[in-house]
C-alpha cells in the first residue's frame, strides 16, 4: 500500500495526516473494541484464547 502511495504523497499525505491526527482515536475506538469483544467472546466461549 505503501508503493502505491507514491504516486500521490502529496494527496495521500494530506489526508493521511489529517486522519492520523484527527478522526484517529474515533474509528479506532468503536471499531478495535467491536470486532475486539466478537473475537474475544467467541475464542472464551470455545476456550481457545486459553
Amino acid at each position: 500500500m505503501a508503493e502505491s502511495d507514491g504516486a500521490l504523497p502529496d494527496e495521500h499525505d494530506h489526508p493521511d495526516r489529517v486522519h492520523r491526527a484527527g478522526p484517529t482515536p474515533d474509528p479506532l475506538g468503536p471499531g478495535h473494541p467491536r470486532p475486539g469483544l466478537l473475537r474475544i467472546r467467541s475464542t472464551a466461549s470455545h476456550g481457545a484464547a486459553r
